[in-house]
């Protein structure tokens, strides 16, 4: 069966395909051990691209939720959600439950010069490409504030998922999906299209200091990045 509603502006269709064998394997759909799919399958099944699929796959792994077993009776399959998968689907369900975005932003700017330091500490040479990929397209968005919000959220996540810190990562990543999920129907004013400058500026400054390992550096970056997005996002919301 083709499952293709997939589309969702707010986030890339690699985060959107991760959601959703996310959610099967969080709420029981899908038991640990059980085969979700070769990569193959999941391509048709769910009509994307090979690249998407890998992306999705990728994900996946770093949370935690699949293995990807070689051979002929090989594949994707569920792994069991450690209890620092499962605090982070919590997180999530409680926007369910009236918390606001500025909420879940209080506790994500406490963790982002933590978040921060640790991908200085930890950032690899693939790590920096990638970060340096995702800053390419943060800057190829700067002239539609959707878009760039979303390039926004992927390079963040991209950060958190260099700590080895597996709590730290999972709560920050849950939190970061329940701002987005309430900012995302959000269009954002012409302030904020402003801000878009400083914003880029910042972001790199971030990304410079990751890659380059230096802790004070990313540290002072972070901080100022909250100062500057607290005022955006929250206009925003």
């Amino acid at each position: 069966m083709l499952e293709t509603d997939l589309d969702d502006s707010r986030v890339s269709r690699a985060e959107a395909l991760a959601r959703r064998l996310e959610a099967r394997i969080l709420e029981g759909a899908v038991q640990a051990g059980d085969r979700v799919g070769t990569k193959e399958e999941l391509k048709t099944r769910y009509g994307v691209a090979v690249a998407t699929v890998n992306e999705a796959i990728r994900l996946l792994q770093a949370r935690g939720l699949v293995q990807v077993r070689p051979g002929p009776r090989g594949g994707v399959f569920a792994s069991r959600p450690s209890p620092f998968v499962r605090l982070g689907h919590q997180v999530l369900a409680l926007k369910h439950e009236g918390v606001r975005a500025a909420d879940c932003l209080q506790v994500r700017d406490a963790l982002e010069p933590v978040i921060t330091v640790e991908a200085a500490v930890h950032c690899s040479d693939a790590d920096a490409a990638a970060l340096r990929e995702r800053m390419r397209l943060l800057q190829a968005a700067a002239d539609n504030p959707t878009d760039f919000l979303r390039a926004n959220w992927d390079l963040h996540r991209r950060v958190a998922e260099i700590t080895p810190n597996r709590i730290l990562r999972n709560l920050y990543v849950s939190l970061l999906d329940a701002t987005e999920s309430e900012l995302g129907a959000v269009i954002p004013d012409s302030d904020f299209a402003g801000m878009v400058d400083g914003l880029l500026t910042l972001h790199r400054e971030v990304v410079a200091a990751i890659v380059a390992g230096d802790q004070e550096l990313a540290r002072r970056a972070a901080d100022r990045h909250v100062l500057l997005t607290n005022g955006a996002l929250r206009t925003s919301a």
